[in-house]
């Protein structure tokens, strides 16, 4: 079996780390799968995807929470300009809290959920990266 591994490197511009709050988006709201997103792109939120409102569509970011660290890309804007003014810079898709956060299962109101759908914001720390 062979593993594709992408290489990544900081650009010189971007060596260290920001820190946000980051949210998920993409499961109880309005996007559904499929909808097209800014980019015109169609939304799945089981892929890699970052909204973001300060780098362009296909902008790789590492996103890491804790000792968890994952690649997204961005193509879509968000968060919300009322979220952003408060501090937030980015919005993921569930599968990229699940990887940062947490799939572990956890009891809420009698009813089992996946951690990060229990928290639903994470402080991330997240850079630039070029993928090759």
């Amino acid at each position: 079996m062979i593993v594709i591994v992408p290489l990544i490197w900081a650009s010189s511009r971007d060596k260290g780390f920001k820190t946000t709050e980051c949210s998920y988006y993409g499961e109880g709201d309005s996007y559904k799968k499929g909808d097209l997103m800014a980019s015109g792109q169609e939304f799945d939120p089981d892929k890699p995807y970052i909204a973001s409102l300060d780098y362009p569509f296909g902008t790789w970011l590492e996103l890491k929470h804790g000792t968890n660290r994952v690649l997204g890309v961005v193509l879509d804007r968000g968060p919300s300009f009322s979220l952003y003014r408060k501090g937030r810079k980015l919005d993921v898709t569930p599968h990229l809290m699940g990887k940062l956060v947490g799939t572990n299962l956890v009891e809420y109101k009698g009813e089992m959920l996946p951690e990060y759908k229990l928290r639903g914001v994470a402080k991330v720390e997240y850079r630039k990266v070029n993928v090759r």
